[in-house]
């Protein structure tokens, strides 16, 4: 697991673009908050010793998604996955947006996004 603070984002210390707060419910002691934005992208890298061989991993991006929030809804979004000195592997990835999760503060959750099609 990364923390948000270990990732690389586009424009992510901006201030115009992004927010590094804390929330309550978060597991790491800042968040980044996307203010607005035109080039969504985050890079992150975990060194493979720390990975156990003949095992299969998932990556997930898990944020929240304010209710006002508009943008990712059917819209295909490129990621890359590669590890160092093999070839890069290119998915088309799609956000579900599961508005049956609202926190308290009207904020919709969003759990995690599925990773649909192959490119």
């Amino acid at each position: 697991m990364l923390a948000p603070r270990n990732l690389a984002i586009a424009w992510g210390d901006t201030p115009y673009y992004w927010r590094w707060i804390s929330i309550p419910d978060s597991r790491f002691p800042e968040v980044a908050k996307l203010l607005d934005v035109c080039w969504f992208e985050i890079t992150g890298r975990i060194d493979s010793c720390n990975l156990s061989p003949m095992t299969r991993y998932n990556a997930f991006l898990v944020f929240k998604l304010a209710a006002y929030a508009k943008g990712f809804e059917n819209k295909p979004i490129d990621a890359t996955f590669r590890l160092v000195g093999t070839q890069v592997s290119k998915r088309i990835v799609y956000v579900h947006v599961d508005s049956g999760h609202v926190a308290q503060n009207g904020e919709r959750y969003q759990k995690r996004e599925e990773m649909v099609g192959l490119r």
